[in-house]
């Protein structure tokens, strides 16, 4: 039986359509950074460990076109759209490799910042991406640890039912239904790292533990995003998410099935609107 029903050049082109986060927020985040911090981003290096096609730091490269930029990622697809993205917008000072995190090409103390982003969920090793990602950080440099948290998530992960029951609700708690119907391991077992949620307490713990830790301040930025229900179909059709696209093909396609029928059924309307509450968390660490 296939295991992998599923496209690594899909996922790729529609991760931004599971995880949004636009270029304006983007910007945000690192004027906010830079504020805490009290420096500019002139003259400086900054590592995205596990960039993907770049949906944080590309807006960041052109905004700030005197940071240089290195995005690492194992996924050749993702980098291959980043790659075209780079050269459409004429970006000079972003530098995309493909690698594994748990070995950086890089000497001790290259990068003033380290991005991590989305990534330590999927990873069991996480810890030893952790030290190499400080070892190429300088001391006294800084990790910047974004994490997300939203309706949309906490809900199509089953985490926990939003307050206001409404028609987002009704979709993702049927999708859930709907796993357990067809025997389909729980959606946050794919999370083999670090649990996905707001900030990085493990993560935290570990570089207290290391005497890695010299200070860490975060703030969060909320926000809010419209979809529409056939936006919501299109994410599970696409398998958008690690916890859709890990599972075996066969099983998933009768999720996909029988969700389009209950919508019939429901007679939802595929542009129905729905608006999901999104919190994003930073914490600038500061290393010693």
């Amino acid at each position: 039986m296939k295991k992998e029903g599923w496209s690594k050049k899909q996922i790729a082109q529609n991760y931004e359509l599971g995880r949004p986060l636009d270029a304006e927020l983007a910007i945000t985040l690192f004027e906010k950074i830079s504020e805490i911090i009290k420096t500019d981003y002139d003259n400086k290096a900054l590592l995205d460990a596990g960039c993907g096609n770049g949906r944080v730091t590309l807006p960041i490269s052109k905004k700030y076109p005197n940071l240089k930029i290195v995005g690492i990622d194992k996924s050749e697809e993702m980098l291959s759209i980043l790659k075209k993205r780079i050269k459409d917008n004429n970006i000079g000072n972003y530098k995309a490799i493909n690698s594994d995190l748990s070995k950086i090409d890089y000497d001790e103390n290259h990068f003033d910042f380290s991005l991590i982003s989305s990534v330590l969920h999927s990873m069991k090793n996480w810890r030893e991406i952790l030290g190499e990602i400080i070892r190429v950080t300088k001391r006294a440099g800084f990790l910047i640890l974004i994490s997300e948290a939203g309706d949309m998530y906490d809900i199509g992960l089953g985490y926990k039912k939003s307050k206001k029951r409404d028609l987002m609700e009704k979709f993702w708690t049927k999708y859930i239904e709907l796993r357990n119907k067809h025997n389909i391991e729980n959606a946050r077992d794919s999370q083999v790292g670090i649990r996905w949620g707001l900030g990085h307490p493990e993560l935290i713990a570990n570089l207290k533990k290391e005497k890695n830790l010299d200070s860490v301040n975060d703030f969060t930025i909320k926000w809010k995003k419209t979809f529409k229900i056939r936006d919501f179909m299109k994410i599970v059709e696409l398998k958008c998410w690690s916890s859709m696209f890990t599972v075996d093909d066969e099983k998933y396609q009768k999720i996909v099935k029988d969700l389009k029928e209950w919508i019939k059924e429901e007679k939802i309307s595929p542009d129905a609107k729905c608006v999901s509450n999104f919190i994003v968390n930073c914490e600038v660490v500061k290393l010693r």
